[in-house]
This record gives structure tokens, C-alpha cells and sequence, in this order.
């Protein structure tokens, strides 16, 4: 007499122990996924900051009574983000050198001294980063107002 059809508990264990390796293997590319997807949102977060600090920084050189009084001071009126930070040089645009020079980053509403860092040219780096690792730089080259 034949065995009624069935399963048995080895070809149960077998289907069992298959779908815990495909699960795994799907597991850890949706891991991979969500590990991506949160870095390309750390760097446009950092993209989106570092845009908004030189926007900012750009309308104070170039616009308003007191753009070329902050421009020759290197002079920003701004609280930078988290992890931002801004460096500025003079530019020579016969040579394209680079001549680095100190940056005062003052309160909002803080006053600007005076300063005699007046090249007719200067470029301006805003750089985001986190945890150490660069997420974002933006270079600007701004004319004396």
C-alpha cells in the first residue's frame, strides 16, 4: 500500500531554511536601500545649507549701503549652520592665484568693523560637513561692490 501525498519533515525543513536565505538576502538590499537613500538626503540637506549661506553671504557683499564697508572687512552677518563653515580669499584674475585671508562671521544683527581687505575680486568657499566628512562646497567668486 502506497504513503497518502504528503509533505514530509524534510522537504518542510528544506522550503523553510530557502526562504530564510531569500529573506536575508532581500533584508539586507532593502538595508542597503535605506542606507543610500539617507545619505543622498544628508548631502542635499548639506547642499540646501551650504546654498543658503552663500545666498546670504552674496546679498550682503553686492547689495545695500553697507555691502562694500562688509565686503572690504570679510565681514558675514550670519549664524552658519551646524558643521558650516566659510573661507575667503583674494583672487588675481590675470595669474588665478588664491591668497587666503581671515573671515569674521558676526551675529545677524552684529556690527561689521572696518577692514582694509578691498582686492577687486575674492573668492568664497562655504563648506558643510558632518561627522568629519564633507558633504558639500560651494566656490563663489564676488567682484568689489
Amino acid at each position: 500500500m502506497r504513503a497518502p501525498a504528503g509533505v514530509t519533515l524534510v522537504e518542510l525543513l528544506i522550503s523553510i531554511v530557502l526562504l530564510g536565505a531569500l529573506l536575508a538576502a532581500v533584508a539586507g538590499a532593502v538595508a542597503t536601500i535605506f542606507g543610500a537613500t539617507r545619505s543622498a538626503q544628508m548631502g542635499i540637506n548639506a547642499n540646501a545649507q551650504a546654498r543658503d549661506t552663500m545666498e546670504t553671504l552674496r546679498i550682503q557683499w553686492t547689495s545695500g549701503p553697507t555691502a562694500q564697508a562688509a565686503y572690504d572687512a570679510n565681514c558675514v552677518r550670519i549664524a552658519l549652520p551646524d558643521g558650516a563653515s566659510v573661507t575667503v580669499g583674494a583672487v588675481d584674475p590675470a595669474t588665478n592665484t588664491y591668497t587666503p585671508q581671515p573671515v569674521l562671521v558676526v551675529p545677524p544683527a552684529g556690527p561689521c568693523p572696518g577692514g582694509s581687505y578691498n582686492q577687486p575680486l575674492k573668492r568664497v568657499q562655504v563648506t558643510v560637513a558632518r561627522n568629519g566628512r564633507e558633504l558639500s562646497r560651494l566656490t563663489l567668486d564676488l567682484p568689489r561692490p
